[in-house]
């Protein structure tokens, strides 16, 4: 009887790139086709298949996957703030998720990579997550636990009433309360 082989066991470089690479081009390339009339939900439901079994190769890769992840943040990119933001909320990283936005914090253009990561996760793995974010004394993160909860289709409730009025998140929250009814 054999017994499976793990990331502990064997990773290979050459493939724990192609993973996150995969990742990186697929993510850039959704967020087009998501706004594109022509593409059919079937075409959409194969690109997110080809994402997750991206994801789950470096999920599976371990360490070599997060490291790879993290070195990737020097020359970030949204598919790079994607798998990064994965990577740190699958492993439960508030150093890497910190690094992550304050990362977006100076640079709007990488948003949409960390905001989507939010969207594609589970409830259950956000758990405590998001809570901390509302927790946050800095407006940008408190938008970004709103912007999760629009991702996610949840109502934040009495926080929403509180963001809408506070200065650093009423814009935001604004938009927010109209996406979700």
């Amino acid at each position: 009887m054999s017994t499976p082989v793990f990331a502990s066991d064997r990773v290979l470089p050459l493939i724990v790139q192609q993973h996150f690479d995969d990742v990186d081009v697929q993510r850039s390339m959704r967020s087009v086709l998501v706004r594109a009339a022509h593409i059919r939900l079937h075409r959409l439901q194969r690109l997110d298949e080809r994402i997750a079994a991206n994801l789950d190769g470096l999920a599976i890769s371990g360490q070599s996957g997060r490291a790879l992840c993290v070195a990737a943040l020097d020359r970030p990119t949204t598919g790079v703030m994607f798998a990064a933001t994965i990577q740190a909320i699958e492993h439960r990283d508030p150093g890497l998720l910190d690094k992550l936005l304050c990362l977006c914090e100076a640079d709007a253009s990488l948003c949409p990579g960390l905001v989507s990561a939010f969207g594609w996760q589970s409830r259950e793995a956000l758990r405590g997550i998001v809570r901390a974010l509302f927790e946050s004394p800095v407006g940008f993160r408190r938008n970004v636990a709103l912007a999760a909860c629009v991702a996610q289709r949840v109502d934040p409730g009495q926080v929403l009433a509180e963001a809408l009025r506070d200065a650093q998140t009423e814009g935001f929250a604004v938009v927010a309360a109209g996406r979700l009814g």
